[in-house]
């Protein structure tokens, strides 16, 4: 995801500039600073209507993930490319030299470090905060999203920096550190009122973008509709995404093993996905109250790039992926088994890592470290002691722990995953387990496997209160499912 989000990016935009600057830098009066400011607010991808295509359609976590962590993280070098082109080009250079790259590439390292290092810090003060503040229900999501805020505002208002990298940074930390202090509730809430407001964002932006269609098709003196550059440059986005794909899946494939490779099918999918769409808008947008030549040739061109990717690709997305037969998300089964022979076997490349003395370097080992060095010494600093469960000496415990939850949640009958659980933990436990197992009994064989919330769980003790409970329905479930349905 990170690759093909900051280096697909980088070379989305060389590519896109190089051509156009070829092509047309006759048309900006020789100046190649409008081509380049283009070339960086277009490379942006915002497949929101794919990855709704690709919810909808069940498609597998890896492509999904691929597609949203790119399309989540490009957004952020998109905004620093452009910022970096537009203070150059505000600065009055003429010619770009060495110097000058130079200039950029120190300028995108500075913005990109200064933003992690402001949504750490504000993340480290929103854990501590969740912490401190105990029996505060009413005021914990306001916690999480004015720190969320802070971070952004005052990275990129106070330091001129990535504000959306600086925001990413803290929602991390927030969802390791600060929701297991917070109530269920509360978090509930929270990932509820961000979906609700994420929507309306999206949709205010395509709304805002069909007013422009509209003033563009009622004031020409607004627009400036070259179809020459219009159609040139939509060929070269779509060229440029089809051979970055293409040239970063090759590369990962061959350091990836056979059931991580990308495929052929995949790929595609991935280059189809790479719908333009709010943050080239926006960017696009900005245009007129910056002396920039030809802005409204550049705004026309980014809003014809984007109702052709959004209206033609987006719309064509469903039959594609169907008439590709590309991998859906496959069931899966619980599997006390499963879960302890997955740990068993990273604790064992662990150990043979340590003899072959790749101690230090080893992929299993630095994960294990760093899994430690979390456990026994960050948590116990940002997360109450009460919900911090030490797990590093009872693997099966932890194991067997986090199936009877699953198992328990499953069993309630009116919900099929923990994010339409709307009870608390406190609440579950006052339910009548037997009754509902008799009503609706467990089928292991069926039993889709169920991320469990860390954040729900808030006690040792809550866990043992459910897992006596859920003892005597999986004894009754073993007397009466037959051995072949129970893994």
């Amino acid at each position: 995801m990170r690759r093909f989000a900051t280096i697909g990016t980088f070379l989305n935009f060389i590519i896109i500039s190089l051509v156009l600057i070829w092509l047309f830098e006759n048309k900006f009066h020789g100046s190649i600073f409008p081509i380049l400011i283009f070339s960086a607010l277009i490379s942006a991808v915002d497949p929101v209507a794919v990855l709704a295509i690709f919810s909808d359609l069940q498609i597998n976590y890896r492509l999904y993930y691929t597609i949203f962590g790119e399309s989540l993280i490009n957004d952020a070098v998109a905004v620093i490319l452009y910022d970096i082109v537009v203070e150059i080009h505000e600065a009055k250079f003429e010619t770009i030299d060495t110097n000058l790259i130079l200039y950029g590439v120190l300028k995108f390292f500075i913005s990109t470090v200064i933003g992690i290092s402001i949504g750490f810090i504000f993340g480290i003060i929103s854990a501590l905060a969740t912490k401190i503040l105990k029996s505060t229900t009413y005021i914990e999501p306001m916690i999480i999203y004015v720190f969320a805020y802070l971070s952004y505002t005052l990275t990129y208002r106070l330091f001129r920096c990535s504000g959306i990298i600086s925001m990413i940074v803290t929602g991390v930390i927030q969802a390791i550190y600060s929701f297991p202090n917070i109530s269920s509730d509360s978090v509930l809430l929270i990932k509820s009122t961000t979906t609700m407001i994420a929507s309306i964002c999206e949709s205010m932006i395509f709304l805002f973008l069909g007013i422009h269609c509209w003033r563009w098709v009622d004031n020409k003196d607004i627009m400036d509709t070259d179809f020459e550059f219009m159609l040139v440059s939509l060929g070269i986005c779509l060229l440029a995404r089809l051979l970055v794909v293409l040239f970063l899946s090759t590369i990962l494939n061959y350091f990836s093993n056979d059931k991580k490779k990308i495929s052929f099918t995949e790929q595609f999918i991935i280059f189809y996905g790479g719908l333009r769409g709010g943050i080239a808008f926006v960017l696009a947008s900005i245009l007129k109250y910056k002396d920039i030549d030809k802005n409204k040739k550049l705004l026309s061109t980014t809003l014809f790039i984007i109702l052709f990717t959004v209206i033609i690709m987006g719309t064509t997305m469903r039959p594609i992926a169907r008439l590709l037969k590309i991998k859906l998300k496959k069931e899966q089964t619980i599997s006390i088994f499963f879960e302890l022979n997955r740990s068993t076997i990273r604790m064992s490349l662990s150990a043979i890592e340590n003899i072959l003395g790749k101690n230090i370097l080893g992929r299993n080992n630095i994960i294990n470290k760093i899994r430690k060095f979390d456990n026994k010494y960050i948590q116990k600093f940002l997360v109450r002691r009460i919900n911090v469960i030490d797990y590093t000496s009872h693997s099966i415990w932890k194991q067997y722990s986090k199936i009877a939850l699953q198992i328990h949640y499953a069993n309630l009958g009116k919900i099929s995953t923990i994010n339409n659980y709307t009870k608390s933990p406190a609440a579950a436990l006052n339910t009548n387990i037997t009754e509902i197992s008799s009503t609706h009994p467990i089928s292991y064989n069926k039993l889709s496997l169920i991320s469990l919330d860390e954040s729900l769980v808030h006690s040792n003790e809550e866990i043992k209160n459910i897992l006596k409970r859920q003892s005597n329905i999986i004894r009754t479930s073993i007397i009466t499912t037959s051995p072949t349905n129970i893994e």
